[in-house]
């Protein structure tokens, strides 16, 4: 089942509220994002507290809220022909449903009781998986769908990143005709995050794309935009935050793909 967000979320529990400023990003003194190994082959970025950086005033859980998960989509065609999907609703392909059931199997024990994705198919497919397992309707937000890339979507990711380097610009400042900045994309996240405060969720799962994770990972860890290529978003993987009682930020995992079936 699957609703569409009109404004707020409601699910029957108990109340929990996020807190945040809805800020531009200011640029935070923080070691840098390294790949450490959590005795698997599939390494995930595991960062303890004493790694990470100091406290946001980007996103700042309150009562009770004690993990958020935030998964890329399951692996397309176009994205193994290295396509450019953009806002395109490109479906899974038979290689990311036994990813999505894979994902579905990993979280099956986790405590989740709200589950939000973006309205584009591979990401709600993907979602729906998940949700089965926890017998909860799939809630979708439109300020989780991808980046638009304009012109270039449909293309090979190589004629975009020519573009890029043609422009001479910044990634997070670049505009494709017909398309999105990632500035842009960062503000409506900010929207999206403005929305989860109203949650009364504990554990929530969001599914979107890995721009939009690109942003969500940033901001709710009060890191600037440009760190944007510090650290990856594997096609299905798994990002886990881990809260404190007074809502900072305990640990958090990224990228955690060890629970992927092997795409051969």
């Amino acid at each position: 089942m699957v609703r569409q967000a009109g404004g707020l979320w409601h699910q029957q529990r108990e109340v929990t509220c996020f807190s945040f400023t809805r800020a531009f990003v200011v640029l935070i003194p923080a070691p840098p994002l390294t790949l450490q190994s959590r005795g698997s082959p599939q390494a995930a970025l595991v960062v303890p507290s004493a790694l990470r950086a100091p406290a946001s005033p980007h996103f700042h859980v309150r009562h009770f809220m004690e993990q958020l998960i935030l998964v890329r989509h399951g692996v397309t065609a176009n994205n193994a022909a290295r396509l450019i999907q953009g806002t395109q609703d490109i479906p899974l392909s038979e290689a990311g449903h036994r990813q999505a059931a894979g994902l579905a199997e990993a979280l099956s024990s986790e405590k989740i009781d709200l589950i939000i994705s973006s309205p584009q198919v591979r990401a709600l497919l993907t979602a729906e998986a998940a949700a089965k397992h926890h017998r909860l309707a799939v809630v979708t937000d439109k300020e989780l769908r991808e980046r638009s890339f304009g012109i270039f979507q449909g293309g090979p990711v190589q004629a975009y990143q020519d573009a890029l380097a043609a422009s001479g610009l910044p990634r997070w400042d670049f505009k494709p005709d017909g398309g999105e900045t990632i500035h842009e994309v960062w503000a409506r996240c900010a929207e999206f995050l403005q929305r989860l405060k109203h949650s009364t969720a504990k554990h929530a799962l969001v599914v979107a794309h890995e721009g939009v994770n690109r942003c969500l990972i940033l901001m709710i860890l009060g890191r600037s935009v440009t760190e944007w290529t510090t650290f990856k978003q594997e096609n299905c993987c798994i990002n886990q935050f881990w809260f404190r009682s007074d809502g900072s930020v305990d640990s958090y995992e990224l990228n955690k793909t060890a629970h992927l079936p092997e795409l051969a």
